[in-house]
């Protein structure tokens, strides 16, 4: 089993609960005031849970990825921001200049939800300022081509302080913990710095005990997980004021949850299944891909029988990323590790 499938098939799906989330704001918005935004059905189209799950994870792997490092550099430093650089820029990119130009020469309509979008097509100067990325010109989502790029200027704006994070994490993961719940509450850090923390953390647990969690905790855990989760669900109101406490409610649970998966065989072996590590494998490319191709399926498809319209969105929300993960992820990676990183540290 590769180290990494079942966090990249957890990824996926966390990518998956992004699209339907998105899906059902446009196609069933009838479903907004449902029962089912209550119950712990809603974990499976909640995007909020999904990006925060994306931060979470990313501070676990990035720490993992550098917990050899005995005695950082300059040198080492560069070359683990350039990894992150050609991780997340080239497909970025691509997706952005296509969107641009499909919103230009094939312009469209669309209705409910997705309508706020793309009510004016920006010129190219402004094309130019959003790839920047992580300086946002406009900062506005709705003044953007790719309205979801803000968790990706905050993927690479706490990618900047990571290392440090982590390395500091080595001497306690608690200090982590407290330095960013200071440093949000005392100096207005940015809140997702607490959800990179989390995972920091729960890397630097892994790494300490590195053992199985005692088969009679896994399903008190399993339940307060997802009781943290249901809890948000059952009575929102309450858990937007929690949060001035809590950060990020849903944060804690999703933690516990990611924690029981990296501590369980079974967990790990059942998220191994091949179509789910494949779906992990182009979930960035699928994440970037799905809001653009939901806009002009929906002014194509209009009126369509829903479950109808999702197996279309999804084969072809598969079928682009899966294309665009050949042909620009994954060979701007294997570039970075040949010319830019390599004999680095940083895997």
């Amino acid at each position: 089993m590769n180290r990494l499938s079942y966090l990249d098939s957890s990824r996926g799906l966390a990518s998956l609960a992004v699209l339907l989330a998105h899906f059902q704001l446009t196609v069933l918005p009838q479903f907004n005031d449902s029962w089912i935004q209550k119950t712990p059905l809603k974990l499976l189209f909640d995007g909020e849970a999904a990006v925060l799950y994306f931060f979470i994870l990313s501070g676990y792997v990035l720490t993992m990825s550098i917990k050899k490092v005995e005695n950082p550099n300059i040198l080492f430093y560069s070359k683990f921001i350039l990894k992150r650089i050609f991780r997340i820029y080239p497909a970025f990119i691509f997706t952005l200049f296509a969107s641009f130009l499909l919103l230009k020469f094939i312009p469209c309509q669309t209705v409910g939800w997705l309508s706020r979008y793309w009510t004016t097509l920006p010129d190219f100067t402004a094309l130019i300022k959003q790839a920047l990325l992580i300086v946002r010109l406009p900062n506005d989502p709705l003044q953007r081509i790719l309205p979801h790029d803000w968790t990706l200027s905050i993927e690479m704006a706490v990618s900047i302080l990571l290392p440090f994070l982590a390395i500091a994490s080595k001497k306690s993961p608690w200090i982590i913990l407290l330095f960013s719940y200071s440093a949000i509450k005392f100096l207005h850090l940015d809140p997702f710095v607490w959800d990179f923390s989390l995972g920091i953390f729960i890397a630097q647990l892994s790494i300490e005990k590195d053992r199985q969690i005692d088969r009679k905790w896994k399903f008190p855990l399993i339940l307060i997980g997802v009781f943290l989760l249901f809890f948000s669900y059952l009575f929102p109101e309450i858990m937007q004021v929690a949060d001035k406490v809590l950060i990020h409610n849903k944060s804690w649970g999703l933690t516990i949850l990611l924690y029981l998966l990296l501590s369980t065989e079974s967990y790990k072996n059942l998220l191994s299944f091949p179509p789910l590590t494949f779906l992990g494998k182009i979930s960035y490319s699928f994440y970037l891909l799905h809001l653009i191709i939901l806009y002009y399926l929906n002014a194509v498809f209009t009126g369509l029988n829903a479950a109808l319209f999702l197996a279309i969105y999804l084969s072809v929300t598969l079928l682009f990323a899966s294309i665009t993960y050949y042909l620009i992820e994954k060979p701007f990676i294997s570039l970075g590790k040949q010319y830019f990183i390599k004999g680095s540290k940083v895997p």
